[in-house]
């Protein structure tokens, strides 16, 4: 799995998912944040496409901040992915931005990320429910369904944190 933070800030987040001990770190790249929404868009097209072709098993989840504009920038990622890795890619991210669920929910953005991979796991949705993630949900599905889940999760032997 691959995961294109947009900014730092999305970057925190994915640090503390990768950080949750069931969470096999092996499995996991955390690229270099895009530096905005618009140069990871641009990434899609001109290099993850293809790394996802070049790597039949990889997926790439791409986190960024919709800024209140989820609809848009959903169909701007969708029209920029090839059709043939829509199954292999995520769009997920703050409804705003990540600092605005930071100060709502008095929680550090690495911490967040580790309660999301725990709601992953656990299959329950506090924080995903939340009206600033909730947007995330048909992601969140086809995630949970997702065969690159199963190698991401350890679920017999979790490190220890």
């Amino acid at each position: 799995m691959l995961i294109l933070p947009e900014d730092d800030a999305n970057r925190q987040i994915a640090n503390g998912f990768v950080g949750h001990p069931s969470v096999n770190e092996r499995k996991i790249q955390i690229l270099s944040p895009a530096a905005g929404w618009s140069k990871a868009l641009n990434r899609i097209q001109s290099d993850l496409a293809e790394r996802l072709r070049q790597r039949r098993n990889a997926y790439l989840a791409l986190l960024i901040d919709f800024d209140g504009n989820y609809d848009d920038r959903r169909e701007q990622f969708e029209l920029a992915t090839p059709i043939e890795l829509h199954d292999r890619v995520f769009v997920l991210g703050a409804k705003e931005e990540p600092e605005s669920i930071r100060s709502s929910l008095r929680i550090t953005l690495e911490k967040l990320g580790v309660a999301l991979a725990e709601e992953c796991l656990g299959g329950t949705t506090a924080y995903w429910s939340s009206p600033a993630l909730a947007h995330n949900k048909p992601d969140l599905d086809r995630f949970s369904t997702c065969p690159a889940r199963v190698s991401i999760f350890q679920t017999d032997s979790p490190r220890q944190p």
